[in-house]
């Protein structure tokens, strides 16, 4: 379904639109990833068959959406929406323990955020860097 709505994005070119959905899917396989905070039985057992079939390749489809809407964001000049892409990639590498490529994300979205003025963005990409310094 949510392929679909890209799809029509497409045809309809409308380009934020489909930016935002190219992020909210690199949420969707990142939190099946690494998922954040306690997963309910139900919803496991409900997306069953989806896990199942997607869970093995989720950290590349969570890097490739991401990277797409990066990609997007930067054509189209829509910073704030690309620090938070940078952001979230980072923190997904982070993850994964990928260190470098995580620095190198985090660094990104903290310089788009504090020229966005994107304060809270900002805030969380200064404590990652940070923790990520102390880890070395």
């Amino acid at each position: 379904m949510i392929e679909e709505v890209n799809r029509n994005f497409i045809r309809n070119d409308v380009r934020r639109d489909h930016a935002t959905n190219e992020y909210l899917l690199g949420m969707l396989y990142s939190q099946m990833t690494a998922p954040v905070g306690p997963v309910k039985i139900s919803v496991l057992l409900k997306n069953l068959g989806f896990i199942v079939r997607q869970a093995p390749f989720a950290f590349q489809r969570a890097t490739q959406h991401y990277n797409t809407a990066a990609k997007m964001c930067r054509e189209y000049s829509f910073d704030g929406m690309l620090g938070m892409v940078y952001l979230s990639l980072g923190q997904l590498y982070l993850q994964k323990g990928k260190k470098e490529p995580a620095r190198e994300n985090l660094l990104a979205a903290a310089t788009l955020c504090r020229k966005c003025e994107a304060t809270v963005n900002l805030k969380q990409a200064e404590e990652l860097l940070r923790n990520l310094e102390k880890r070395k």
